[in-house]
C-alpha cells in the first residue's frame, strides 16, 4: 500500500521535477518519514 502512495505522490511531482531512479528510492524513504506523521509534503 505504501508503494502506490509513494507512485501517487511521485505522479504528482512528476510535472514539477524530474527525479532519476535513485533520487525516487531516497524520495520514497522521505515519503514514508513525513507519512508517519501524517504530514503533507509542501515543496
Amino acid at each position: 500500500m505504501g508503494f502506490f502512495e509513494g507512485m501517487e505522490i511521485r505522479s504528482y511531482l512528476q510535472p514539477i521535477f524530474s527525479f532519476k531512479t535513485q533520487d525516487l528510492v531516497g524520495f520514497e524513504a522521505l515519503c514514508r518519514g513525513f507519512k508517519n506523521d501524517n504530514m503533507i509534503i509542501v515543496v
